[in-house]
């Protein structure tokens, strides 16, 4: 007994053999792919489907086939060839390949963000300073234009008394010089300047922001391994003239 099953989309008869049997087809007409059980199956002798096939290509020898009639023949001979029986295995690769373009796509997008992320640091950590220990991980590693590290001890800070303001020894002026020994830009410290009689007891005392000695710019940022100099003058006159200057970075708490 031959098998001839309708595509339930296009309604195309397929000539079924026995060893295609699945559960899942594709119709090789309209491309859809269905259950076997939602199909329409009839069971047809094998004689009977000969005789029919024998008769109609002895009428097809007896007249001359129009344009029309070949069309029609040819589509019938189409769908009496054996169907494609592809099992699960189709389908389920589209889906992954949908599924591999889907998460291409998200990766992309977070690509993306993170590419913002790291090329728009500034703009987070004014928003969210909090986030600097975060980036000062990442950025160690990864590219982060304009980003600058915050670590005050990455600094040797020397001071030096180098003249006075009008000759008076009670209005000393000081010479800074800071630099960066790390491996990455560092933004200028806050300094605690002490002045000393020849005891090493402090006369006076300052805690200074980049721009109290000399570096008005926002952000105040120096490059590895670069000395940046810095001066302080002292206006008001001091009880005693001093002998040396100390300086250090305040560590933020």
């Amino acid at each position: 007994m031959a098998k001839i099953l309708r595509c339930p989309a296009c309604g195309a008869l397929w000539q079924l053999d026995e060893r295609d049997a699945a559960k899942r087809y594709r119709c090789l007409a309209c491309n859809a792919v269905f259950e076997a059980s939602k199909a329409e199956i009839l069971t047809v002798p094998d004689e009977a489907l000969a005789d029919r096939i024998s008769a109609q290509e002895k009428r097809n020898e007896s007249s001359a086939p129009s344009p029309q009639s070949e069309a029609l023949m040819t589509k019938l001979a189409e769908e009496m060839e054996p169907f494609d029986a592809p099992g699960a295995a189709e389908p389920k690769g589209n889906a992954v390949g949908a599924f591999a373009k889907g998460t291409a796509a998200v990766l992309l997008v977070l690509a993306a963000a993170a590419a913002g992320l790291l090329y728009g640091n500034r703009a987070v950590l004014d928003a969210v300073p909090l986030m600097r220990p975060v980036y000062e991980s990442v950025c160690g590693a990864l590219p982060c234009p304009g980003f600058y590290w915050a670590n005050p001890s990455s600094f040797r800070i020397e001071a030096e008394l180098t003249s006075s303001t009008d000759g008076d020894p009670l209005r000393p002026i000081v010479s800074l010089r800071l630099r960066n020994e790390s491996a990455h830009p560092q933004a200028l410290p806050i300094v605690e300047l002490k002045l000393l009689d020849p005891a090493g007891d402090v006369i006076a005392q300052r805690v200074l922001e980049p721009d109290r000695y000399g570096h008005a710019e926002s952000p105040a940022v120096a490059e590895p391994g670069i000395e940046t100099t810095g001066q302080v003058i002292f206006r008001d006159p001091l009880p005693y003239a001093p002998a040396s200057a100390a300086a250090a970075p305040v560590e933020y708490q």
